[in-house]
């Protein structure tokens, strides 16, 4: 798969080569996403940073869970530049927290659109 990524090596190792599994993973993790996606806009919207913040690293977790590190490391930097603007709210007393993370939602998408073709490729072949 061209620009993977979710190493899917790395994932079928961590499986051990049990198709079923890898579905079950896959399965599990594309089952939460929409939840995750409604919260993280919505939370965007409002400003609640402790809730973005804990959703931000659930979300890097998950990432790292099913072997897509490369966004789990892009959730990290979030986090991280999240803590900077959090910071820089505070000091200038301002109600306006300056972060995006609008690209997370697409890149997320994206590990969604991803797995769900890894996962159709393995239930063929259960």
């Amino acid at each position: 798969m061209k620009n993977a990524l979710i190493d899917l090596p790395q994932l079928t190792e961590l499986v051990g080569h049990r198709p079923a599994l890898l579905v079950r993973l896959g399965t599990v993790f594309l089952d939460q996403l929409p939840g995750w996606l409604s919260e993280f806009e919505q939370q965007m919207q409002v400003g609640d940073v402790e809730r973005l913040a804990r959703l931000l690293h659930k979300m890097k977790g998950s990432c790292h869970a099913i072997c897509a590190s490369g966004v789990a490391r892009e959730f990290e930097s979030a986090e991280q530049s999240l803590a900077l603007a959090i910071e820089s709210q505070k000091a200038l007393q301002s109600s306006t927290l300056e972060w995006r993370g609008e690209g997370l939602v697409v890149r997320l998408h994206e590990v969604k659109a991803e797995f769900s073709l890894i996962i159709s490729q393995n239930q063929s072949g259960l």
